[in-house]
């Protein structure tokens, strides 16, 4: 036996490569709106006080499917001084944030907004259901085409799957989609939450991919051929 020849390794790697893909569709989405008040106000009292933050949240209360007031909160306050001393007389730009938790009514939450006086559309932002227990599912998935890649990449091989080395997963999850509305597409919509129909330059429901993809890495049976002898040499 040959002392110095390299020992054969245990077992050789098959590197196999998955994308597994899935729509995900929006089950939420906030409105984001600035309503010009007439005098300045903060914390609470925006929504007790400013006339026309108190009609808005109202009517958005009265829609067929209601926006309730703890779904709608105060995103930032933009005051706006001309004589040069800021008070309860100054004007100021409220920006709401709505919580549409049924998308059903998300037509007649923009209807609202769009006919109310003083409001401006901002911001359409979409959102998804938590992924935390879905993620699990995707994952196996794509390990489930992995693993049909490797078998078949094995078989014609000639060889066997012993196990797994290592596994390197890259995920496109969904997060919140935010989508800016210009102020110009809120002209001449005063019939809208009527005909449900609103030309607002945007599709009243959304869709996201997800994307799992994986590298897997199997350990194979090394597939070990006779050595060679060289013929005894005729006298």
């Amino acid at each position: 036996m040959d002392s110095s020849a390299t020992p054969s390794p245990p077992f050789g790697l098959l590197v196999v490569s998955a994308l597994y893909e899935e729509e995900l569709a929006a089950n939420e989405a906030d409105v984001l709106v600035d309503v010009q008040g007439s005098s300045l106000l903060t914390g609470r009292a925006v929504f007790q006080k400013a006339r026309e933050v108190t009609k808005l949240v109202e009517a958005l209360g009265e829609c067929p499917i209601p926006i309730r007031g703890e779904d709608i909160s105060l995103d930032s306050i933009q005051a706006e001084v001309t004589s040069g001393i800021l008070g309860r007389s100054s004007s100021a730009t409220y920006r709401l944030r709505i919580r549409c938790r049924d998308l059903e009514g998300l037509p007649d939450a923009l209807g609202v907004v769009t006919e109310a006086k003083n409001t401006r559309l901002s911001e359409l932002e979409w959102r998804y259901p938590d992924t935390a227990e879905r993620q699990a599912v995707w994952l196996a998935r794509g390990i489930a085409m992995a693993n049909a890649k490797a078998e078949a990449a094995a078989a014609a091989l000639g060889t066997h799957i012993l196990g797994v080395h290592r596994l390197i997963e890259a995920s496109a999850l969904p997060g919140a989609d935010s989508y800016p509305q210009a102020a110009p597409l809120m002209e001449g919509s005063l019939s809208l939450r009527r005909s449900r129909k609103l030309e607002l330059g945007m599709e009243l429901g959304h869709k996201k991919q997800v994307r799992v993809s994986l590298t897997v890495e199997y350990r194979v049976a090394v597939k070990h051929l006779p050595l060679s002898r060289p013929e005894p040499s005729g006298l």
